[in-house]
């Protein structure tokens, strides 16, 4: 009994010093983003086809005095369209302020051929739902606007996503230990990386958490990045900014979902929906 519980202990640190062995570290990470912007800035580099994509997206500000919450605000936005559905969908929020000053928008934005042949229009502006029937022609056209303005959408955040990736390859991986420190007059930063996730080349994912310090304030940003196939796939950061007043700061947030080449089908029921006589564009 003895002998066996030697050997499963001897495994076990075998097994803990091969994972550990094998974890990828800042070099594994420095070549795999290089990779990824090699690939990104050749022409090789294509989108996948556009007849479905989803994006998503969500971000909160929120400042406090002396730990009492004075400001917030937030917003989000999710889009999606599926051209062999044919089918499409704009939804989103707003919110900002406090008590009697408070703000709140929500909207939620359907267009789609159903199975009789009809197309439908049905739309949530706050807690008002209304739907009705649209002409091909009129659900063409706004499906066009969308099907363009989606994707342009979606690559200039990826060009935010690999401009940060830029600065990691030039600044903050230019070390392969696991945090870099840079001084430049009153301003230090301390750049750390974690979590790192290497899959295959162009499929990797990061967490990257970068302090700064001037002027005796100090603010914290915690980043993660993810791509599959050189395209950006999921982005989330969190910061906190005390300002130089005493007791004041603010917490940013904001997260990103990419689905290049799918579309989640969500359709409404139209039952919990009162109809709308009106013909055309959007209405409410």
């Amino acid at each position: 009994m003895k002998r066996i519980l030697i050997l499963v202990i001897l495994s076990t640190i075998l097994l803990a010093s091969c994972n550990k062995a094998s974890s990828p570290g800042n070099a594994d990470l420095l070549e795999a983003l290089k990779t990824l912007l090699n690939q990104v800035h050749s022409s090789s580099l294509t989108y996948p086809d556009k007849n479905k994509a989803y994006y998503q997206n969500s971000s909160s500000e929120i400042t406090q005095e002396k730990s009492v919450v004075t400001a917030t605000s937030s917003s989000s936005q999710s889009v999606a369209f599926d051209l062999s559905a044919p089918y499409f969908r704009d939804g989103g929020s707003s919110n900002s302020g406090l008590g009697s000053e408070a703000f709140s928008l929500t909207y939620d934005n359907f267009q789609y051929l159903q199975s009789d042949g009809t197309y439908i229009m049905a739309g949530i502006f706050n807690d008002k739902k209304t739907y009705q029937e649209t002409s091909k022609e009129n659900f063409e056209e706004a499906l066009s606007g969308v099907k363009t303005s989606l994707p342009a959408t979606m690559e200039e955040k990826a060009k935010t996503l690999y401009a940060l990736v830029e600065w990691d390859c030039n600044y903050g991986l230019v070390s392969s230990s696991s945090a870099t420190t840079s001084t430049s007059g009153s301003t230090q930063q301390k750049v750390a990386f974690s979590a790192i996730t290497l899959t295959s080349p162009g499929s990797l994912r990061f967490t990257q958490s970068i302090e700064t310090s001037a002027g005796g304030v100090t603010t914290n940003a915690v980043t993660t990045m993810e791509f599959a196939s050189y395209l950006p796939t999921y982005y989330h950061s969190e910061s906190q900014s005390p300002s130089s007043s005493e007791g004041k700061s603010t917490s940013l947030s904001e997260e990103a979902h990419f689905s290049w080449d799918a579309c989640p089908l969500f359709y409404p029921n139209l039952d919990e929906y009162s109809l709308n006589s009106q013909t055309g564009g959007i209405f409410f």
